[in-house]
């Protein structure tokens, strides 16, 4: 498993806003029924 890590062939970075039109807020209100329910670590962007 030590050679199946998780980056091996690449990362892919996705933009909420420049790829689908879609805000951090407008994503966390339309999921807020499922992280509201469930312990859901928001995770800040990674730059």
């Amino acid at each position: 498993m030590d050679t199946y890590t998780r980056d091996r062939q690449g990362r892919v970075a996705y933009d909420l806003e420049a790829d689908f039109g879609l805000s951090r807020a407008e994503i966390r209100a339309e999921f807020a029924y499922y992280t509201d329910r469930f312990p859901v670590q928001i995770e800040e962007t990674q730059q």
